[in-house]
């Protein structure tokens, strides 16, 4: 009787343990997030499908933003087919430049309110702002482990906290690499279920910097041979 009190005893302090563990890793992330001003990313996305019926899709993004007006991303689809398109704001006019087409709209912030800036902010917040919400995920995450990434581009290995989030009754999970040193997510595997198959989102954070901007990503001079246009479709 004793042994199996003590036994339940140890159980129960490893796994409040383990939820203490998870609840200050997602804080500090959290924290990390929510104090940036100025961040940088270099990041490449990979989208599968399980059952093969969705073309895989790979991109790379480069975001930078300067709060809370200023915001950049550059974004090259490199299959199932190239294009490049790069969006930028300084708080005072938004712009959008298709490199592809080159084609180029630029317009007053109020003028673009539910387009090209709704477009921008939205991609922002899936590689950047989000992570300011974690904190809201403890009792939806658990530790998996610890994981040494290897990032292309970067000579040393980079030591993270592998944590899996999952909310009952949603049609997805997600896994987070977050870096132990500078708590900053490295690398997402989203998993959403769909009728027939399901989605696989892969992203790599090849770079992160959250406290470093590229001022002059925000304004946007038209290149020679560039045509002005009145909408500018963002595939």
């Amino acid at each position: 009787m004793a042994i199996g009190l003590l036994f339940f005893a140890a159980v129960q302090v490893i796994a409040l343990s383990g939820d203490h563990d998870v609840a200050a890793a997602l804080q500090r992330t959290a924290a990390v997030y929510s104090s940036a001003l100025d961040y940088y990313a270099d990041i490449e996305t990979t989208v599968t499908s399980t059952s093969g019926e969705t073309p895989e899709t790979r991109c790379r993004y480069e975001i930078a933003g300067s709060r809370p007006e200023s915001l950049f991303t550059g974004e090259l689809v490199v299959s199932p087919r190239r294009y490049q398109v790069r969006l930028g704001t300084d708080g005072i006019s938004v712009w959008g430049y298709s490199a592809t087409a080159k084609l180029y709209v630029q317009d007053p912030v109020e003028a673009q309110s539910t387009g090209l800036l709704e477009d921008l902010k939205r991609q922002h917040y899936r590689f950047f702002g989000r992570f300011q919400e974690l904190d809201a995920f403890v009792h939806s995450a658990v530790i998996e482990g610890r994981e040494t990434l290897r990032i292309p581009g970067q000579s040393a290995p980079v030591p993270c906290i592998r944590i899996r989030l999952s909310v009952p009754a949603t049609d997805w999970t997600e896994q987070l690499w977050i870096e132990e040193g500078r708590a900053l997510v490295r690398k997402s595997v989203f998993r959403k279920k769909e009728l027939t198959e399901t989605i696989v989102t892969t992203t790599l954070w090849r770079s992160i910097d959250p406290s470093s901007h590229g001022r002059e990503l925000f304004r946007f001079t038209p290149p020679a041979g560039a045509k002005r246009t009145n909408q500018l479709t963002v595939p």
